[in-house]
């Protein structure tokens, strides 16, 4: 139990970190209407449940949705503590999923 409350806490503070990092697209950029794009809202990131095998996590996009879907990375905790605390930066070294496309009850809005 202690080893899952563990690599969820580095996952959470992972993802929050990344989330913070990469919630709000370049200074000014344009879509393809020619319309300045509005900052991100972030992800909220929680645990719904977990087992020594598994996380199961519920991820809430913000007021502005997340139009073109959202990555979860993860990595052992043991595995970040030998880095140091430092998440690698070689992407082949972390597990990752990506979601993408219209979700189950999402609303679009024009």
């Amino acid at each position: 139990m202690h080893k899952t409350i563990t690599t969820l806490l580095a996952l959470l503070m992972c993802s929050s970190i990344y989330a913070a990092g990469h919630s709000d697209p370049e200074p000014r950029s344009v879509n393809s209407n020619g319309r300045i794009k509005p900052p991100l809202a972030p992800l909220t990131v929680l645990c719904f449940s977990s087992t020594p095998g598994s996380i199961t996590l519920t991820i809430r996009a913000g007021t502005t949705g997340a139009p073109t879907g959202f990555s979860v990375q993860w990595i052992k905790a043991v595995d970040l503590a030998a880095l140091g605390g430092v998440w690698p930066s070689d992407e082949n070294s972390v597990c990752s999923a990506s979601f993408s496309g219209a979700c189950l009850g999402a609303v679009t809005t024009t």
